[in-house]
């Protein structure tokens, strides 16, 4: 129940602190986003939460409007589009938009 657990609780500033919590073994369990993981070989996944119960994380891309290398950055988002980059970024558990 809630009120077990509650006072056991310890919030981070962002996922990031919450992984090094765990990381450094200051907590017993993390709640992160799977995608935190990969490459986090020290972590180990125990489960997850079934679709719809938590709310779907999502990561935006944008250009920078001052930036020096605004073509560079356009190509670079033309080939996150690409069907290769799909694919990586579903390999790592990002899905489509």
């Amino acid at each position: 129940e809630w009120e077990a657990i509650e006072p056991r609780l310890v919030f981070g500033s962002d996922v990031s602190a919450v992984l090094a919590y765990a990381r450094h073994g200051e907590v017993a369990a993390a709640v992160v986003y799977k995608t935190e993981l990969s490459g986090v070989p020290d972590v180990d996944l125990l489960d997850e939460l079934a679709p719809g119960l938590a709310p779907r994380a999502e990561v935006v891309v944008a250009l920078v409007t001052g930036s020096r290398v605004k073509e560079d950055a356009a190509a670079f988002l033309r080939d996150l589009e690409s069907p290769e980059a799909r694919k990586v970024l579903e390999a790592h558990g990002f899905g489509p938009p």
